[in-house]
C-alpha cells in the first residue's frame, strides 16, 4: 500500500522562505509561486516546499519574519493527499 502520509504547503504570488507552525512544532518551508503550481507537478521538484504529516486534523499558523500572524486554521489532511493553502504575502 501508500505512505500513511500527508503533504503540506503553502502557495503565495512569490516563492519566499516562511517560518509555519504545525500541531506546535516549527518549520522553515519555501512558498510555491502560484504560477508555477499544478497539481500534477512532480513533488519532488517541490521538496522544499512540502511539510510531510501524519494524516488528521493539524492548526496550522503561518507568521511573517516580524511575527505577524498571516494565518492560523485547523486543516483536515487525508492520507496521500497534498494540501495547498494560498497566502497573501
Amino acid at each position: 500500500g501508500k505512505a500513511d502520509k500527508a503533504y503540506l504547503s503553502f502557495s503565495a504570488a512569490q516563492a519566499k522562505d516562511i517560518p509555519v507552525t504545525v500541531d506546535g512544532k516549527e518549520y522553515r518551508t519555501e512558498t510555491i509561486r502560484v504560477k508555477n503550481w499544478s497539481g500534477d507537478k512532480d513533488l519532488r521538484s517541490l521538496a522544499n516546499s512540502i511539510i510531510t504529516l501524519e494524516p488528521g486534523t493539524h492548526t496550522v499558523v503561518v507568521k511573517d519574519k516580524t511575527g505577524k500572524e498571516l494565518t492560523s486554521q485547523k486543516v483536515f489532511i487525508s492520507a496521500q493527499e497534498h494540501k495547498m493553502i494560498g497566502l497573501e504575502l
